[in-house]
């Protein structure tokens, strides 16, 4: 299995006219192109990079949209992305929708308060999937991580007071499962979020444990692992959203084949 793409390849997807024709939206194929580029929208189209270099892409340029192909194509992740070039504060609303083709799609609202085993049966009982199975395990994980990093994460990350649920928000097609934790806090700072994962990452969970404030965000961690693409946007003192899509009904070792991708959504006031 391969999902890799030809520079010729990747440049036919970003020619289509409605990439074209959207002043809002920028796409390249070649990272080293974009550097001090400026756009509303920024995304680049890439192939090849591990889970570490993306996430290195990401923090240390002024990008924010990192794509690669994948079991998520990358015509649909751009597409989705287009969809929110000059509206990228739709991100945090319920209705907005991953993937236009999605068998289904539903929302469950918690708080500090809900049993997350039952949240998580609740979901797994919607999307008629079996809780348990080692082809579910990942999706089971990610679940759990969103949830507890809004149940306790975001409240102790700040002084916001909040008396709103927060929502999971889960969609489904044939081969993806996107899920989805939107919080009304509006604290998760984005840039310490992922330099977690990526010491996680460079020097394992072991190393990890004491790493800054807040924990060794192993958390972070498996929700990235996990993910074909990972979204995160957070409105700050308002709320956060952080999605992950993964593929579901594969062999673990296919995960292998994942090429990742990382998307900041900018609402204007990201923290820096």
């Amino acid at each position: 299995m391969d999902f890799r793409l030809s520079q010729e390849a990747r440049q036919k997807i970003i020619d289509r006219p409605a990439l074209k024709k959207n002043i809002e939206f920028c796409c390249l194929t070649q990272s080293e192109k974009a550097r001090g580029l400026k756009a509303n929208f920024l995304v680049i189209l890439e192939d090849g990079f591990s889970e570490l270099q993306v996430l290195e892409f990401i923090i240390y340029s002024n990008i924010r949209n990192f794509v690669q192909n994948s079991y998520w194509s990358a015509v649909d992740k751009l597409a989705t992305l287009l969809s929110l070039a000059d509206k990228q504060n739709t991100f945090f609303e319920e209705q907005f929708c991953l993937f236009p083709d999605a068998e289904m799609k539903f929302t469950l609202k918690f708080n500090a308060e809900t049993d997350r085993t039952q949240l998580t049966k609740e979901a797994f009982a919607n999307m008629k999937m079996s809780i348990g199975s080692n082809r579910t395990a990942h999706i089971q994980q990610t679940i759990d991580e969103l949830a507890m990093n809004a149940q306790f994460t975001a409240p102790n990350s700040g002084i916001t007071q909040n008396s709103r649920d927060s929502i999971l928000i889960i969609e489904k097609n044939k081969t993806l499962v996107g899920i989805s934790v939107v919080d009304y806090y509006g604290t998760l700072d984005i840039n310490k979020f992922l330099k977690k994962i990526e010491h996680c990452l460079k020097f394992g969970k072991g190393e990890s444990i004491n790493y800054s404030q807040g924990g060794a965000g192993l958390g972070a961690s498996i929700i990235y692992t996990h993910s074909d693409l990972i979204m995160l946007g957070c409105e700050k003192g308002k709320r956060t959203r952080v999605t992950s899509v993964l593929p579901y009904n594969i062999n673990e070792n296919n995960f292998s084949y994942i090429q990742k991708s990382i998307c900041i959504i900018d609402s204007g006031d990201i923290y820096e």
